[in-house]
């Protein structure tokens, strides 16, 4: 069996931040993921109704899609 050592960045990582219309198109396929799936599992719609929540928190309302 081989042995993989993993090595440790020495420069941490840096992400650029995500763009307020990135978070929007991610809320639409959000909304279209919730309109499907709710045809499904009830319980997994409700997971992702969440998941809506918690990115809309992240940008300007006025932005924003309608929620179903």
């Amino acid at each position: 069996m081989k042995t993989i050592a993993l090595a440790k960045l020495a420069v941490a990582e840096t992400h650029d931040p995500v763009s307020d219309a990135d978070v929007v198109v991610m809320i639409s396929m959000i909304d279209y993921l919730i309109t499907e799936v709710s045809r499904i599992d009830p319980v997994s719609a409700r997971h992702l109704r969440s998941a809506r929540g918690t990115l809309a928190d992240s940008v300007v309302p006025s932005t924003l899609p309608r929620p179903h």
